[in-house]
């Protein structure tokens, strides 16, 4: 899942491609896949709709048969209507493909949705329903977007920056980022090249150094193609190389559209796409097809159980640390720290050789759990 600022700098890369392109068909792929054919000044591209990420995919991805009411909706109001903009809604991870008279929201945060809208901003279908204090996805509701977790990075002023500093108790890049919407590592970097302490109290900063740390944060969040030479980190693209991967090997890539369209469509086109074909192929009667699945289910079964038995013998060998890992994130929600601080503070920690601490991936409150790679 792209932070923020990666997110800015993927519409850098697909707006001059898809602006001004005409939809040419929409189909779906799986389950909250959806592709959408494009005729563009560059020729036809696949446009892929993925639950938390969009892209263009080199791939044949084969469309399933039968399409959700999402799908239909957009097929039938859609076709042959020109791509007016794309562009990210208050810098947060929700993006908006404008059309003459529709737009499609996508929300590309938690389980991810994808809203068809109306000139007048009504819903006229949705991947799914939900339904919020304040908001409701449904079709026929007034569309509200999510309310992003901070400031819009490009708005952040000096006043405001101050005043929050000013009554903080925090350390100086927490209060920042319980402020502002941007990535931890994007925090970092702020301090980084502004040469300032991150662990000074908020309040001790001066007017100056505050004006610094403002005018930084505007300047990473203001994308240009000047700055775009994307890597990949941790199995995640980047814009450019930060301070904080100089002790971690990092890996120049083309683009990051095409570093998610090979993650992904790697991955669909070898669960589902290569099934289909071998299937139609063989040409397998009825008989041996169900016989061939319940091979398949068997093997399946087989590896589930393998698999749990290896999960179960890693969670067994570091569980120690697992359960240092947990009381550490238990005491931090109850100290009132957000997902990201959490992070923000595992990734200090390895930075000064805490291996523990790296085991971590991903902290989710909704869903009660947090992730490690072992």
């Amino acid at each position: 899942m792209l932070d923020n600022l990666s997110l800015a700098y993927l519409l850098l890369e697909l707006k001059p491609i898809l602006v001004n392109g005409f939809i040419n068909k929409v189909s779906e792929i799986k389950n909250g896949f959806i592709k959408v054919k494009i005729h563009t000044k560059n020729g036809t591209k696949d446009l892929i709709l993925a639950p938390n990420e969009l892209f263009i995919s080199q791939y044949s991805l084969q469309a399933r048969h039968g399409k959700s009411g999402l799908a239909n909706a957009l097929r039938k109001e859609l076709y042959n209507k020109r791509i007016v903009d794309i562009y990210q809604n208050e810098l947060d991870r929700v993006v908006v493909i404008k059309f003459l008279e529709h737009s499609i929201v996508l929300e590309l945060i938690g389980e991810g949705n994808k809203i068809f809208l109306d000139s007048e901003g009504i819903i006229l279908s949705c991947q799914r329903n939900e339904k919020w204090a304040d908001r409701t996805t449904k079709k026929g509701e007034k569309y509200i977007f999510p309310k992003p977790k901070g400031t819009n990075p490009t708005k952040l002023t000096l006043a405001d920056l101050k005043e929050a500093f000013s009554v903080s108790e925090k350390d100086s890049i927490r209060a920042l980022m319980s402020l502002v919407n941007m990535a931890p590592l994007i925090a970092e970097e702020v301090f980084y090249q502004l040469k300032l302490d991150k662990k000074s109290r908020a309040n001790t900063l001066k007017d100056v150094e505050i004006k610094k740390i403002v005018s930084k944060v505007k300047e990473f969040y203001t994308p240009k193609l000047s700055n775009l030479a994307p890597v990949s980190f941790n199995e995640q693209p980047y814009p450019f190389t930060l301070a904080a991967f100089q002790k971690t090997p990092v890996e120049k890539i083309d683009s990051i559209s095409s570093f998610i369209d090979e993650k992904i469509s790697n991955s669909l086109t070898k669960s589902e796409v290569e099934k289909e074909a071998a299937v139609k192929e063989k040409a397998v009667s009825k008989l041996e097809f169900h016989r061939n699945q319940q091979t398949l289910a068997k093997t399946k079964f087989k590896n589930q159980i393998d698999q749990g038995k290896m999960k179960a013998e890693l969670i067994y060998q570091h569980y120690n640390e697992l359960e240092e890992l947990r009381n550490a994130i238990l005491k931090a929600m109850k100290s009132g720290l957000k997902e990201k601080e959490i992070m923000y503070k595992f990734n200090s920690a390895v930075q000064k050789g805490n291996k523990t601490a790296k085991l971590v991936t991903q902290i989710d409150f909704s869903k009660k759990k947090f992730t490690v790679e072992l």
